[in-house]
């Protein structure tokens, strides 16, 4: 029975924040690139047809104020797909957005142990304004949205670390969370201090309980 609600559950807010996001962002394939979009997408037509190791793609070609590597894979592999057909870059991007309101949803629901509270979390993630541009700016979406996408999940695992006595595969996965989400955008370098404050709140300095997450961490 206990299944059956987690399923009924996790449907119900699935589809409601399918439907908030639709609600919210469900124009963005009737539009088209601009500006910088363009730049992308020039700039893996000449990945294409330029001389470049893959080295060179990803650590130094126009590699001047972000070297994040996985984004520039996923993208590329976006404009394999896609081309220069704007709609399919608007859905993925609204999957992204749909999959991270889940899990903050998630994330809320571990901290908060609150149904209603970890729903509203959710939804305002899904549906607020000013993060709106990470969703509507396809040349930046799979950097944000990709490094928000890792950022929750390091976050989760580290939240499941503190919960389950520690385990040592929770810490080792969640700094890989972090490594990755950084190789999408730098903006989740916050989390190297954000993780030790959210592990003395939610343990109240049991310090033996952190430690080995710290080492980890900083190494």
């Amino acid at each position: 029975m206990s299944k059956l609600v987690r399923s009924n559950r996790f449907l119900f807010v699935l589809g409601s924040y399918a439907l908030a996001v639709w609600l919210a962002f469900g124009n963005l394939p009737r539009t088209f690139f601009l500006q910088d979009e363009w730049a992308l997408l020039s700039t893996f037509n000449y990945w294409i047809k330029a001389p470049l190791s893959w080295f060179e793609r990803l650590f130094v070609y126009e590699q001047y104020t972000h070297v994040i590597p996985l984004s520039n894979i996923a993208s590329f592999i976006e404009f394999k797909l896609f081309g220069v057909s704007f709609a399919p870059y608007a859905l993925v991007s609204m999957g992204l957005h749909l999959i991270n309101a889940l899990l903050v949803y998630s994330l809320a629901r571990k901290l908060l142990k609150h149904d209603t509270a970890a729903f509203v979390a959710g939804l305002l993630f899904a549906t607020y304004s000013n993060s709106h541009q990470a969703i509507t700016w396809v040349a930046t979406t799979m950097g944000t949205a990709g490094s928000t996408l890792f950022a929750l999940i390091s976050l989760f695992l580290f939240a499941n670390y503190i919960e389950e006595a520690p385990r040592r595969r929770f810490a080792i996965l969640s700094h890989i969370a972090l490594i990755a989400s950084l190789t999408f955008k730098e903006s989740s370098v916050f989390l190297f201090l954000f993780l030790p404050i959210m592990g003395i709140v939610l343990t109240g300095r049991e310090w033996k309980k952190l430690s080995a997450f710290f080492l980890y961490l900083f190494l």
